[in-house]
């Protein structure tokens, strides 16, 4: 697809596998480092000791996922005190607080059997140490097993006590933002995925085939925040949709503008009357995109480099751009909930 024409090819289902299967062969397995932090913090308070570009180094102790969410809660991006933040009257992030690396290790070790179940898993999907790739079906038995024991396994009772204090620290926070509710369900999200790995591209509504996973280097961070509708019992306040939006036209040649995806039975916000509130949403989240990839250039020189970022959105060809997920609700707010590069074309 260009500005002038598009060209549909008619493809079948054996093609699209075929292609698919191409794309994800002789993949190499790919070392994350973790990083040494122990400590469980705040996304406001990481995000409030620390440059953006430091924020995003966090990642190697914290997770993609957390570490992304405290790079969103800088003043400098669209946290509290953010111009955009202010604009919109509201706050615009989760409020929540990253687990570490560390503490996922120290659960682990906790329990020697699990430790070893999941090493047996590793070597066997790698196949090295002699092991070889377990049958689909093993696969399955054997991840639910280990699952199992997940739930099974003590906490050890250190990070417990620590979890159990930010989690007061959370519902003190989300109750003196939104002073009618009451935060009585968290959202748990670890980043043991492809998204720790450089140049992974895939969030919400993507996939990827950036690469495969060695799962006993890309263990777990954990990004802990407020269920995303628990003001709904008090004030009403419900989520109405969820969007992906990415800041270019993906699968096209020369046209501007924001690819923005939208997931929702409700056709008011899929298909916006003119001057409606769902067109007004739209109109935010277009707002809050062009501020934070603005702010993301200013702050990350990787990103647009050697460029003037006050055209960074007007930009056809810049080498990335970045993929968000919003919230969307009933009272016309929205809450950016992740935000990543994307360097698909």
């Amino acid at each position: 697809m260009d500005n002038e024409s598009y060209t549909i090819m008619p493809s079948t289902a054996a093609e699209v596998k075929s292609t698919f299967n191409k794309k994800n062969q002789n993949k190499k397995w790919i070392k994350i480092v973790s990083g040494p932090e122990k400590a469980l913090v705040s996304f406001d308070k990481l995000a409030a000791n620390l440059e953006p570009n430091k924020v995003l180094e966090a990642a190697k102790s914290y997770g993609g996922k957390a570490s992304k969410l405290m790079l969103l809660a800088h003043k400098k991006m669209a946290g509290l005190g953010s111009s955009i933040q202010n604009q919109m009257g509201y706050r615009l992030t989760p409020i929540g607080f990253g687990v570490p690396v560390s503490a996922y290790t120290n659960f682990v070790n906790s329990n020697l059997e699990l430790k070893n179940k999941i090493q047996f898993l590793v070597e066997s999907e790698m196949g090295i140490k002699g092991k070889v790739p377990l049958s689909p079906k093993q696969r399955i038995e054997m991840i639910k097993v280990i699952q199992g024991m997940f739930y099974e396994t003590e906490i050890p009772l250190e990070l417990a006590q620590k979890m159990s204090e930010q989690v007061k620290e959370l519902q003190a926070t989300a109750e003196l933002t939104y002073p009618k509710s009451k935060v009585k369900k968290l959202k748990i999200r670890s980043s043991a995925n492809a998204e720790d790995i450089p140049n992974f591209d895939g969030a919400g509504l993507h996939s990827s085939f950036s690469a495969e996973i060695d799962q006993s280097s890309a263990v777990m961070g954990l990004a802990v925040n407020t269920s995303y509708d628990f003001r709904k019992k008090t004030e009403d306040i419900k989520e109405v949709a969820n969007a992906v939006l990415v800041t270019r036209i993906i699968n096209t040649k020369g046209i501007y503008g924001y690819r923005l995806s939208v997931n929702t039975d409700e056709n008011l916000v899929t298909n916006p009357t003119p001057v409606t509130q769902a067109e007004i949403m739209y109109a935010k989240m277009i707002q809050i995109a062009r501020s934070v990839e603005t702010s993301y250039c200013r702050s990350i020189y990787s990103y647009y480099p050697g460029q003037d970022c006050n055209y960074v959105t007007y930009d056809l060809d810049k080498p990335s751009s970045l993929d968000m997920e919003f919230k969307i609700y009933s009272n016309g707010e929205v809450l950016l909930k992740q935000a990543r590069e994307f360097s698909g074309r």
